[in-house]
Order: C-alpha cells, then structure tokens, then sequence
C-alpha cells in the first residue's frame, strides 16, 4: 500500500485533505482550522512526490528532514552503484506521511474513521 499508488493507508482522508490544500502557495490563516498542521501535510506531498519521481533531488533539506534516511539511501545506491531498495524507502515514507495525514486530518476535518 503506497500513496504513490493511490492506495495509502489513509487514502480517502489524504484525498479529503488535499482538497483544502491551495493550488500554488502556502496555507494560510483562514484556510483551514489547523494551519501548521495542512502546511506541514502540503510540503510532506511535495517532498513524497520528489522522492518517488526524482529521487529526492529537488527538495534535500525538506526531504531530508520528513523521510530521515531516505536520501541517504538513495545515494549510497548511486554511490555504490547497486540497486535502489525501495521496499526500505518506502516503509520509510508511508509510515511518516500516514503520521502526518492522521494529524492533519484529526486537526482539520475531525477523526479518522
């Protein structure tokens, strides 16, 4: 199960909590209940998206500091010259972007069902 997938352990709450997400830009006071919360969720996505499209190449520091040992796997493998696990990667983000979906949406929408 992966968001990359569109099959995330929370899924349906993730698509809930995108809608409230701006098309450009930062959340902002007014926009939702819980700012810190939907703007932690919106650069958890764009860092999620870097890593399963670019390999975490766009967003280091960002990257770096939601999916800890992510990138450092992903250049010990262009490094080394072997393979990408990304079984371990991926454990690594899901776990975290269902940890940030779970606040967001207890703090924005309500509980998670």
């Amino acid at each position: 199960m992966s968001y990359w997938n569109s099959n995330g352990t929370y899924q349906s709450q993730y698509e809930e909590l995108f809608k409230l997400v701006p098309r450009e830009g930062e959340v902002k006071k007014g926009m939702c209940k819980h700012v810190f919360s939907l703007e932690r969720f919106r650069k958890a996505c764009n860092s999620y998206y870097d890593v399963h499209n670019n390999g975490g190449g766009n967003r280091d520091a960002a990257t770096a500091r939601f999916f800890p040992g992510a990138l450092s796997e992903i250049r010990n493998s262009w490094k080394y010259g072997v393979s990408i696990r990304w079984d371990y990667i991926d454990r690594i983000c899901e776990e975290k972007m269902d940890e940030i979906i779970r606040e967001a949406y207890i703090k924005n929408i309500g509980d998670i069902s």
